[in-house]
């Protein structure tokens, strides 16, 4: 009974059990200040097309030490199919974007390299855009 039990047991750790998530086609707004995700939407060719604005529209790198503010909100959002970054800083295939929205100060974006390298860029266009799609969605969504 045991060995039967026991040989059991290996074959369970042995055989990789995969778990296929949706989790990476919504979109995500995070609170900082509260430190937990407070909406949630499917993503949607609205809000990839003005993401893709965003991208195109970085105009510098950020450079301050502290990219992160202690009040605003995270909104990450994915990309269906990774788009090619090309700029002053970066080359790389960018699969994700957070937007990073302080409370008092300018929005940036977020991108991570092929190795997992974060860039901080600041950009030309206003956040108003992406808010106001957000807003209409999670309208809709309820």
């Amino acid at each position: 009974m045991y060995k039967a039990f026991f040989v059991f047991l290996v074959i369970m750790l042995i055989i990789p059990i995969h778990i296929l998530a949706k989790e990476d086609d919504v979109v995500e707004v995070y609170d900082i200040e509260h430190d937990k995700i407070i909406h949630t939407l499917p993503v949607n060719t609205s809000i990839l097309s003005i993401t893709e604005m965003y991208l195109e529209n970085i105009n510098d790198i950020y450079k301050k030490f502290k990219p992160m503010p202690q009040k605003g909100k995270l909104v990450r959002v994915p990309l269906e199919q990774s788009i090619s970054l090309t700029n002053d800083w970066v080359q790389t295939s960018v699969s994700e974007v957070i937007f990073i929205i302080p409370s008092n100060d300018s929005p940036l974006l977020l991108i991570f390299d092929k190795d997992n390298t974060p860039y901080f860029f600041t950009f030309d266009k206003s956040i108003d855009h992406l808010l106001e799609e957000l807003d209409q969605e999670g309208k809709t969504a309820e």
